[in-house]
């Protein structure tokens, strides 16, 4: 099935760095771009989870390295990004995955909570993009992908500022692209 579908979705040669790639799906993402011939970098903030996912890759034959940074800090991710280029690539496709939902009825939610949920959502996405597509911009070439999430449309009640940040990821991705 991979290889009836490598040449449909052939990244061979491309870098691609997935947020929050030390969970369930960053992981499969992951797994997938490097199964279409990418090299991957992967993300997080735990520098030990992190180096184990990583060599999960480098065992199962990908190529893979991994860069600690915060999506939420603008300097972090900078520093990441330049590291990133200057060691690896330049960053050919970005998967914004990192985000978190912390659930509590709106009347009960604490405003810290909704900035950190609004924080990683959101502001991280934005920040990271901005950090590559300047690249992009100069190479004419590279591709956002943003991992959003039906909530945004449903919504739940003791989701509101993960369907927020979610919905606002949507209007986010349509204006990077224009």
């Amino acid at each position: 099935r991979i290889e009836l579908m490598k040449g449909i979705f052939n990244i061979e040669g491309k870098v691609a760095l997935v947020t929050g790639s030390t969970g369930a799906l960053g992981t499969t993402f992951a797994r997938g771009l490097t199964q279409h011939g990418a090299t991957v970098i992967l993300n997080g903030r735990n520098e030990a989870k992190l180096a184990e996912k990583v060599q999960e890759m480098l065992d199962q034959g990908f190529n893979a390295y991994g860069f600690a940074f915060d999506v939420t800090q603008s300097e972090e991710i900078n520093l990441a990004i330049s590291r990133i280029e200057k060691e690896v690539g330049p960053v050919d496709i970005l998967v914004n995955n990192a985000g978190i939902t912390l659930r509590a009825p709106l009347e009960a939610y604490k405003d810290e909570d909704w900035d950190k949920v609004i924080g990683i959502n959101l502001k991280g996405p934005y920040l990271v993009a901005k950090a590559v597509v300047q690249s992009m911009i100069k190479r004419k070439s590279g591709k956002i992908i943003n991992i959003g999430s039906v909530q945004n449309e449903l919504g739940r009640p003791t989701i509101a500022p993960y369907a927020a940040s979610k919905g606002g990821l949507v209007s986010l991705a349509r204006s990077v692209a224009r």
